[in-house]
């Protein structure tokens, strides 16, 4: 414990948090974690890495080329989301631009409900944050309240203060916490879906040029 600097104790962060024993200390690794994840979703939705400009040029250039086996074996060796859209159209080219289409939209909606549920792990984060919050203010004020039984005569109303407002930290923390995971997540989740649409409409582009493309040939 610290001296202010009129010479009054103050406690630090980590004698705050141990008041609510083991459950203050889980919350702060959780909003750790919580950290972590959200960033790692932002570099994961980012759209250079969703639908890489390199190689979007490439399947256009094959595809004009008329090497679709080429664009094909591209967009297969190619884990971004694009890459993947595109090949599960390319797999199609002989079935039609129906078949291309509706290929690209199933293979759409399975990345987009992975995306989903990766980022669905910040609401999961805050909800046991909250949880173990709570846990932590009930372990803190029953271990006050053991305390003062326990002291004879009445305590001090400074000290039931000072107890409260320590056992009430562990709560108010999961909070600030539970706020930020919860907003990560309906920002993220709204991403997922607007990226998705947009690395569809470039995979859907893709293959219109593959149909024109295959269709040229037959018209002459």
């Amino acid at each position: 414990m610290e001296n202010g600097p009129t010479g009054e104790p103050i406690m630090t962060f980590g004698e705050w948090i141990s008041g609510s024993g083991v459950a203050g200390w889980i919350v702060v690794l959780l909003t750790i974690i919580a950290f972590v994840v959200a960033i790692l979703r932002v570099l994961e939705l980012r759209m250079s890495r969703l639908a890489p400009v390199g190689l979007q040029r490439a399947l256009e250039t094959a595809i004009h080329g008329g090497d679709l086996s080429r664009a094909a074996a591209d967009a297969a060796a190619s884990s971004s989301m694009l890459g993947k859209l595109a090949a599960a159209g390319l797999r199609m080219s002989d079935l039609g631009l129906d078949e291309m289409l509706a290929n690209v939209e199933r293979s759409a909606t399975r990345e987009s409900i992975a995306l989903g549920n990766r980022v669905s792990n910040l609401s999961r984060i805050g909800g046991a944050v909250l949880l173990f919050g709570f846990l932590g203010t009930a372990l803190g004020i029953m271990l006050m309240l053991r305390i003062t039984s326990m002291t004879p005569g009445a305590p001090p109303f400074t000290d039931l203060a000072v107890g409260f407002s320590i056992a009430v930290s562990c709560v108010a923390l999961a909070l600030i916490a539970a706020i930020f995971c919860f907003g990560a997540f309906f920002f993220l989740d709204s991403r997922v879906t607007k990226n998705t649409i947009r690395v569809s409409e470039m995979a859907d582009e893709l293959q219109y040029l593959t149909a024109e493309k295959r269709a040229r040939p037959a018209a002459g």
